[in-house]
């Protein structure tokens, strides 16, 4: 039987609910982990359009009813506002999850009065009386605890006397759940992250629910969140692993870091860290078939288009053109692109089109009925290399071109990427340095381009960052010794900018391996002189 999760991430709120920074990428993050490692049909729901409560009610209302009825598991997980509102007269407190278009009347501290709430209390009313099996929830909210009070518990027993039922919360009642600037997630949710990975998996590679809130207690013991559990029923599985490689059984000339070169679908087992971006990058996709991926220069923007994106563009079907830089001759380069695509006979009518300034003729003509995928890489050779403005503005104006955008509040019920399309059978991504946003905007091209469209890279952090430290090596069998994560960690926040040294000096430091006991020592990272020494 299938595996459904549903996954709401909301960032933006109305006034005085500030923002969150960090609930996109931690709902990003949680729907790859659940995709890869629970083998989980994944709704996720992040854009602002999605997320009004009348929108979010009937999307729950139809995950509950409909797909988690039929499902062998079904999971939903919630990070956003979670708003208490005081009774005066009756003196209780009652709990809303906050929407986008959530407003609240605060005196002082104290919140009084809310509207387009969804209160916890029936969301709890309605799981009761669901027809299902097993069924999690993971709330990343601030007094989620609420669902655990006597009274919820009384009416969430009553309607799972035959059916499974886990539940996991950041954070008491009272309690606010918390992020640190540092990290790239959550308290909670990079602590989720963490329990599912495979290293917490049984010899059967299975996690449990009571494995998971067992790690993740332990994990927030020392950061004042108390994370709570309800049980009912018996043990439900989040996450089922693979058996990883055995060790003898892989190549041993591979080189897992890949030093200042970027990852490629040919190295993408070895990329690690970017889940969230890889995932933001295939929602983009859903809704405009022009994405640009923007950052500064060095921060693995190349490594996450072509070793993150394009294996999963490849697994769904899609067909990839390029990668392509745009060099002196952008419009030699868009022709050179589809020399692979269109037998040779057609290929004079693909110039013809191409340097008339009709793509989108070119487009229209694509065979076969998958989507493609063109890859411009290093996007601002157009303003640095090539020097006639004509070209530059003919080949933007094209790329531009073929964008064809969903409207607002239409949206896809699918995964990304699955059966999902935008009119045009042409999607164009393309990696730009951030100090070039200017130019782009100099060209006239609209700003909802940058605006609405862009996914933006910034530094590895958290979890995504050890992860590509230690995973590639893990990958091939290799630990590392005591103290020499931590020292690499501690090198690199002391180092701005430091993606591409960070991966020069692990690929030297892989040289420097001891191959008998399968280990990296801090003792050879100190010897070559740790990051900054690898350079040197």
């Amino acid at each position: 039987m299938a595996r459904y999760a549903l996954v709401i991430g909301i960032g933006q709120n109305r006034s005085p609910l500030p923002s969150l920074s960090k609930t996109v990428g931690d709902a990003g993050a949680i729907a790859q982990a659940l995709q890869e490692w629970g083998d989980f049909r994944v709704d996720c729901l992040t854009q602002p359009e999605q997320l009004t409560q009348t929108a979010l009610t009937e999307a729950i209302k139809q995950f509950i009813n409909q797909k988690a009825k039929t499902a062998e598991v079904a999971l939903i997980y919630y990070t956003g506002h979670a708003v208490p509102v005081v009774d005066a007269f009756a003196e209780e407190t009652e709990v809303f999850l906050a929407p986008v278009d959530c407003a609240v009347v605060q005196q002082k501290t104290v919140c009084t009065a809310q509207q387009n709430g969804i209160s916890l209390k029936s969301l709890s009313a309605l799981l009761a009386k669901a027809e299902l099996k097993n069924l999690v929830m993971l709330l990343d909210c601030c007094h989620g605890g609420a669902l655990v009070e006597p009274e919820a518990l009384d009416r969430t027993f009553a309607g799972f006397k035959s059916k499974n039922y886990w539940l996991l919360t950041a954070c008491r009642s009272f309690e606010v759940a918390r992020a640190k600037k540092s990290e790239a997630h959550s308290l909670f949710s990079g602590a989720v992250l963490r329990g599912l990975a495979i290293d917490q998996a049984d010899d059967r590679g299975e996690i449990t629910a009571n494995k998971l809130f067992g790690f993740v207690t332990e994990a927030l013991r020392k950061e004042r969140q108390e994370p709570q559990q309800l049980s009912v029923g018996g043990s439900v599985v989040v996450a089922r692993h693979r058996a990883p490689a055995k060790a003898a059984e892989v190549d041993g000339s591979i080189e897992p870091y890949q030093g200042l070169n970027a990852f490629t679908p040919k190295t993408k087992q070895f990329f690690f860290g970017r889940d969230g971006e890889v995932v933001g990058l295939l929602r983009k996709l859903q809704e405009s078939s022009f994405v640009p991926v923007i950052g500064p220069s060095g921060i693995g923007k190349s490594s996450i288009v072509r070793a993150g994106l394009v294996p999963r563009l490849l697994e769904q079907g899609w067909q990839i053109l390029g990668p392509i830089k745009p060099g002196p001759d952008p419009i030699g380069e868009l022709n050179r692109s589809f020399r692979d695509v269109f037998p040779e006979r057609r290929l004079a009518w693909v110039y013809e089109q191409i340097e008339a300034g009709d793509l989108g003729a070119v487009v229209a003509e694509l065979p076969g009925a998958s989507r493609f995928l063109l890859v411009v890489d290093q996007f601002e050779e157009v303003f640095t290399v090539c020097i006639n403005p004509e070209k530059r503005q003919r080949f933007i104006t094209q790329l531009v071109g073929t964008n064809r955008v969903r409207p607002p509040g239409v949206d896809s019920p699918h995964p990304p990427g699955v059966d999902s399309q935008p009119d045009s059978r042409l999607a164009i991504v393309t990696t730009m340095r951030s100090d070039f946003i200017n130019n782009w905007l100099a060209t006239g091209q609209p700003t909802q381009v940058m605006q609405n469209q862009t996914v933006m890279v910034g530094p590895l952090q958290g979890l995504g960052l050890r992860d590509a430290i230690v995973k590639p090596a893990e990958l091939l069998g290799y630990q590392f010794g005591e103290g020499l994560v931590e020292l690499i960690l501690a090198d690199v926040e002391s180092e701005p900018n430091s993606l591409p040294l960070l991966e020069f000096a692990l690929s030297e430091l892989w040289g420097k391996r001891d191959a008998e006991r399968r280990l990296l020592t801090a003792a050879a990272y100190r010897e070559m002189g740790r990051l900054q020494g690898a350079l040197n």
